[in-house]
């Protein structure tokens, strides 16, 4: 985004991407205490709240107008929170996310789908889960249009590659946070 300042009070094409980035965070980072914002590409009062409670968590000026400063912070934030899969990662070894529409020829695609779904689901909240049972259903495809949205994608119910790099990414996120979690001793 090459702008030094969105403003919030006019209508602007980014309004839709920064809303969808703030939607992302708010779920991404409860304690931030980032309200939900609709995307709706409209500046509106929900949205001025929205960057207000971002600028406070990230210690910047809370004027609710994104500067360079705040679109910088929003931009980093939301790719630390949604990075890409990337080789390396924890996640175990998944199919080239290129086939992915072809998703009836290989072999366990939708029900690793529907896993990482309902994982990312479980812990959100935001949409409903789909169930596992290696079917492509239109729930399945609702909650790929959900991640979609959030990610900033065109929400098709598709599973194309940047659907699955956004996929992977909150799923690598929702495993980190599993991971920090202390194991519960065992009594006995």
């Amino acid at each position: 985004m090459p702008a030094a300042v969105i403003d919030t009070t006019v209508s602007d094409p980014n309004i839709r991407e920064l809303q969808t980035l703030l939607r992302g965070l708010s779920h991404m980072l409860p304690d931030a205490g980032i309200p939900l914002v609709a995307v709706t590409g409209v500046p509106n009062d929900q949205t001025e709240n929205a960057v207000r409670s971002f600028q406070r968590f990230k210690g910047l000026l809370e004027t609710g107008n994104v500067d360079l400063a705040t679109w910088t912070a929003i931009v980093t934030t939301y790719e630390e929170q949604y990075a890409p899969f990337v080789p390396g990662a924890p996640l175990f070894p998944l199919y080239n996310a290129a086939l992915a529409p072809a998703s009836d020829r290989i072999p366990y695609f939708t029900e690793l789908l529907q896993v990482m779904l309902r994982t990312i689901s479980g812990t959100s909240g935001f949409f409903p889960s789909p169930a596992v049972t290696g079917v492509w259903d239109d729930a399945t495809a609702a909650a790929v249009s959900v991640i979609q949205m959030l990610s900033g994608l065109p929400a098709t119910g598709k599973p194309d590659l940047p659907t699955w790099n956004a996929l992977a990414g909150m799923y690598n996120q929702e495993m980190r946070k599993v991971q920090s979690v202390p194991p519960i001793e065992n009594p006995y």
